[in-house]
């Protein structure tokens, strides 16, 4: 790259022409990229969903489960499958390998569950669905009309005004209504006029369904037209629907209205919507797949703002949960320290030169490199996201690095050789390029393998890693043109011979500065290389520093991150309905907003594609992190143990005496335990007995469910055995200190009332027993009989029993079914019914019955010591043959973590020493550069626990950009030592002077790049969480490390020379001092890097 130096100097134009298109294309490129939370990232995850309407948990595990499990298991690809039967509904979850294109697994599984259709049970269908991760909702809207308006009227306001126009907007892909109730014309019927007048609840139905319909009759020919025949019978009004005859007994005719009330109401509500604890309709939009979520954001807001000056009097859309400020806030954030960074970078550049000149020199490599870089960002189809934002806010301190070397270099040839800065800039950029050119290309060594690493982990840190190779690559260019074609014409020119240039007061006071520091480094490895041992000890006592620390730093698989809200997971008891869920779940909400950190909360009650009316989340958002003092996690531990219900039982009342007298044994303060009591109890009276509640994170990609951060499975063939494993690994965890929200997926069996047809009795009655069936499921569950028609639209007529029948198990015996040889028989003597409880939710893992146990992690505990905790509870199951316990979700992503950063650190490692030893042409040397780095490792764990981190994915990204910062000061030592040797110094001199040279470039490279990650360590702001991960580690580090690393290295190139050097001489006595033969090396000009020390030089024997 040398050339390319002394073209840029020559022709300066050219020089700023390959920059200036760098820039420009970099330029537009920036306006093009999309900005987002995480990078784009399709999960291979297929959803089968098939309602199986008024089975039980195990009809639908054998009718339908089993059957798909089966049919599913066959496809290529497939690496979990999981399920889950309950009442009514059967969800078989399918995750494929990463590699599988997810349009393809769910066409697959098209394909293989059409061949079971036939063998599922009739009127049942599955439903694929790909699990699209860009799913989640990205803003909520409310829509509120005026007081006393209906509910239907309000749901077709937000349906028709509201909902179809943000649907239209390009990017949306979907808006779900949270909360309403359409219009349905509901025909309810009355079991015991029925009876009297010897009609059933499925003659009613078929009198609806062909009395209430328009039909086409065909064509009329009159003469030369044609007319065509339509017959009118369809309602006009609801009442009308009451006029239809049934049946004619003589010369009466039984109409609806004399069985049933017809009534123009509402469907029942199926999902409940709440924001600050006032009643709303919510609107989720979700994006389409792939789409900008800022952008779609942005468009809806627009929209809503149209709508908001068209809105009728009393009629209001409000913006109640908006996703992209998240994203907004961060990318901002990141984008200000970016900048922040660059400005203290090249303030460290001013202080260690003392010349403004030089400072403009190095600092503009910063905006050219990072503009550049959004080009090749754009070209390879990269969005602003955190992983991207927090590669170029790295890059700050890492590109001005080559232009620092180089440009030191530079100024270093004009003020001691007295060069003028044309030739200085040439040969100076000579002398360094190799070690500039082997530092870009070991740091590109080192980020590359982090792009292309396995599994989850791998798919996002893709773009983290091709990004800073991108800037690393662009500042190397910059390094080689601009800095020296600008050095060359900016830096004053040495003075004449004979007189001194007098120094500018900044450069004065950088060498007041730096002077002494030169002098204590320079005395400090004098005495080391001395007296080696002394770094030996030193290398050995910070490795032997790791174990312990390591146990106490501990590991998570994500870093505490406050990104102001968080969500309460709310599970009712089986069975539970719409209203006392919601019920409940406000008045948990109303608790927290009292907390001065919670701005609002959103209630959301069955708000999945399930429509659980007992499943329910609160979503809780934060102030701004800068204005309050508490963390998220500490709100969410507050929540925890003075709002949601206590994880153990109350105690009885007979139980509290001997407890308070135990207490009082050990002098526990009486009157706390009662305040306790009392406080449990309160906290309990929110809510119905065996509610399970999580306060937990709001996350990106869930599909549905609880979110645990810890999450194992036990699995095998027999469901009680499985029950007795999960209570036995629920009992040790929860007596484990820093497990909360402890859970599983063992359900309370859910009692329930049994209607046996008997087929005998029913047969000998002429009774069909699908006509009994049919009866029980039209007059409890309802059936859509008709559509009645207004204004365009269409609505439901739906047909049940009314209320006081339908919810009266016992008022079921009065219903009639009909007979063929009686006409009309009673219900209750053709079937047997009783009472009974029955298990409410099968959970099945890898085809065999499955226990799912879950937990979150309190504050101040690392995830890695409640995982080993809870396979020391599994493993004391002593789990029999065909039973298996295994991590799932997050946990099983994280067992997969250290294997996939030890590849991508065992790659790396290689990389960098193979492009090290194709720069130096030697095999040596670079594995001297390479032992810097496991130097760094202690003072990495040490900094995670100076600062309460711990070893996660993003501490780790820091622990492998600590490794490429320090090996990079290794190879300025190395060369530069290597260089002075081929010139006759002796090795001891070569080594002091060539430290002593490198010594200001690698203090100003550090103290830029530490200087330019301080933004991302000070961060206190929305998401600042993930950054500060990285650059705590990094920064604190590369301080801690500097010393020993800048001592160590010149001492461990003396160590391996040493070594070099006897094994030369025992291959020289091996040879019995013959020499080796003249193959004609110097005659072509092979470099000999090796240079040999000059016989019997001083300095060349230290101890």
């Amino acid at each position: 790259m040398q050339w390319l130096a002394n073209i840029s100097v020559r022709r300066p134009v050219f020089a700023t022409v390959l920059i200036l298109v760098l820039v420009v294309v970099g330029a537009v490129g920036y306006g093009k990229l999309g900005v987002d939370k995480f990078p784009k990232i399709d999960f291979p995850l297929v959803t089968i969903v098939t309602p199986y309407p008024g089975a039980s948990p195990t009809a639908v595990e054998s009718d339908v489960t089993q059957k798909i499990e089966e049919a599913v298991n066959s496809v290529s690809g497939l690496d979990t499958l999981t399920s889950n039967s309950t009442e009514g509904v059967s969800l078989v979850i399918a995750q494929f390998d990463l590699e599988i294109d997810p349009d393809t697994a769910a066409q697959d599984i098209n394909e293989h569950l059409a061949q079971i259709l036939r063998d599922l049970p009739p009127g049942t269908r599955p439903e694929v669905r790909k699990a699209d991760p860009d799913a989640a909702p990205v803003i909520v809207l409310s829509v509120k009309g005026p007081q006393g308006v209906p509910a239907r009227e309000l749901t077709r306001f937000a349906d028709k005004q509201v909902k179809q126009r943000i649907e239209r907007l390009a990017g949306v892909g979907q808006v779900v209504i949270l909360g309403g109730q359409e219009r349905q014309i509901n025909v309810e019927l009355d079991t015991i006029r029925l009876a009297a007048v010897g009609v059933s609840a499925l003659e009613v139905q078929r009198a609806i369904t062909t009395g209430n319909v328009n039909v086409p009759g065909g064509r009329m020919e009159t003469g030369p037209m044609n007319t065509t025949l339509r017959v009118e019978g369809r309602a006009a009004d609801p009442e009308q629907i009451g006029n239809i005859v049934v049946r004619q007994i003589g010369d009466h005719p039984i109409h609806v209205r004399d069985v049933a009330e017809v009534r123009d109401a509402e469907e029942d509500a199926d999902t409940a919507a709440s924001r600050n604890g006032i009643t709303a309709i919510a609107l989720s939009v979700r994006k389409q797949s792939g789409q900008n979520t800022v952008a779609v954001v942005d468009k809806v807001i627009e929209q809503v703002a149209e709508l908001q000056a068209k809105l009728p009097p009393g009629y209001s859309v409000d913006i109640v949960r908006d996703n992209s400020l998240q994203i907004r806030t961060s990318a901002s954030q990141v984008l200000e320290h970016l900048v922040v960074g660059a400005l203290l970078a090249s303030l460290v550049v001013l202080l260690f030169l003392g010349s403004l000149r030089s400072t403009i020199i190095a600092a503009i490599s910063i905006p050219v490199s990072i503009v550049s870089t959004f080009g090749l960002m754009m070209a390879a189809g990269f969005t602003l996201n955190l992983m991207t934002l927090l590669a170029l806010a790295l890059a700050v301190g890492i590109v001005i690095d080559d232009a620092i070397v180089v440009l030191e270099n530079i100024y270093r040839f004009i003020e001691e050789k007295k060069m003028k800065p044309f030739p200085a800039a040439i040969l100076a950029t000579k002398e360094i390029g190799l070690a500039v050119l082997a530092t870009s290309l070991s740091l590109m060594a080192v980020f590359l393998p982090v792009a292309f690493m396995s599994g989850i982990i791998g798919r996002f840190l893709y773009g983290f890693g091709l990004t800073m190779a991108f800037a690393i690559g662009v500042s190397t260019i910059v390094a080689f043109t601009l800095t020296p074609m600008m050095a060359s014409r900016m830096l004053a020119p040495p003075p004449p011979p004979g007189t001194v240039r007098r120094k500018s007061w900044l450069e004065r006071g950088s060498d007041f500065i730096y002077r002494p520091i030169e002098r204590v480094y320079s005395g400090v490895l004098a005495f080391c290389l001395r007296h080696r041992w002394v770094v030996g000890l030193a290398i050995v006592g910070s490795c032997a520093t790791m174990p312990v620390m390591a146990k106490k730093v501990g590991g998570d698989f994500l870093p505490p991150n406050d990104e102001a809200q968080f969500e309460v997971y709310f599970q009712a008891p089986e069975g539970t309905t719409l209203e006392a869920t919601t019920l409940m779940a406000e008045r948990v909400a109303r608790k927290i907003r009292v907390y001065p950190e919670v701005d609002s909360t959103l209630v959301t009650i069955a708000d999945s594609d399930r429509r659980e009316s007992n499943v329910g989340r609160i979503y809780v958002r934060l102030s701004d992190p800068k204005v309050r003092v508490l963390h998220q996690n500490d709100v969410m531990a507050l929540v925890r143990s003075e709002v949601l219900p206590p994880p153990y039982p109350a105690p009885s009342p007979e139980s509290v005496g001997p407890m308070l007298a135990g207490f009082r044994a050990f002098g526990v303060d009486e009157a706390a335990v009662r305040e306790r009591l009392a406080s449990d109890a309160a906290r309990r009276s929110y809510v119905l007995v065996g509610t399970r509640v999580a306060a937990q994170q709001v996350n990106d990609f869930s599909i549905g469910g609880q979110n645990a951060i810890v999450s194992y499975v036990i699995s095998g063939p027999d469901l009680d055995k499985l029950e007795g494993y999960g209570r036995r690994v629920l009992a040790t965890m929860s007596r484990v200190e820093g497990v909360v929200d402890l859970d599983s997926s063992l359900l309370d069996p859910v009692e329930e009332f049994t209607v046996t047809p008997d087929l005998e009795r029913a047969a000998l009655l002429g009774v069909d027993p699908a006509d009994i069936n049919a009866t029980l499921a039209l007059l409890v569950g309802g059936v859509s009989a008709s559509t009645f028609e207004d204004r365009g639209d269409q609505y439901p007529v739906f047909l049940r029993a009314a209320e006081r029948f339908r919810n009266d198990p016992w008022a079921l015996t009065l219903i009639a079914v009909p007979s063929r040889t009686l006409g009309q028989v009673p219900l209750s003597d053709v079937i047997d019914a009783g009472t009974g409880t029955a298990t409410s939710k099968i959970t099945r893992q890898s085809r065999e019955r499955a226990v799912t146990i879950t937990m979150n992690v309190s504050p101040g505990f690392s995830e890695t010591a409640i995982v080993s905790e809870l396979e020391k509870a599994v493993a004391e199951l002593d789990l029999p043959a065909g039973y298996s316990a295994e991590p799932f979700g997050r946990s099983k992503e994280m067992a997969k973590m250290a294997s996939a950063f030890l590849l991508a650190i065992g790659l790396a490692i290689v990389f960098m020493y193979l492009v090290l030893a194709a720069q130096f042409e030697s095999w040596l040397y670079p594995f001297i550069i390479m032992l810097s780095i496991p130097l760094t490792v202690p003072f990495a764990i040490m900094s995670l626990a100076f600062t309460g981190g711990s070893l996660n994915i993003f501490s780790m990204l820091g622990i492998i950009v600590l490794f490429a910062m320090v090996k990079k000061n290794a190879i300025l030592q190395v060369d530069h030592a290597n260089g002075l040797r081929r010139q006759g110094l002796p090795r001891t001199e070569a080594v002091l002077a060539a430290s002593r040279d490198r010594l200001r470039p690698i203090l100003m490279t550090t103290f830029a790049f530490v200087a330019g990650m301080l933004p991302l360590v000070t961060s206190q702001g929305i998401g600042a969480g993930f950054s500060k991960a990285m650059a705590s580690v990094v920064v604190g580090g590369q301080l801690l490390s500097l010393l020993l690393t800048l001592v160590a290295v010149p001492v461990i190139y003396t160590w391996f020379d040493d070594l070099a050097r006897g094994g030369r001489w025992l291959v020289t006595r091996a040879r019995r001092g013959k020499m080796p033969a003249d193959r004609g090396a110097d005659e072509i000009g092979i470099v000999h890097v090796h240079a040999a020390t000059p016989k019997n030089s001083p300095g060349d024997h230290v101890a």
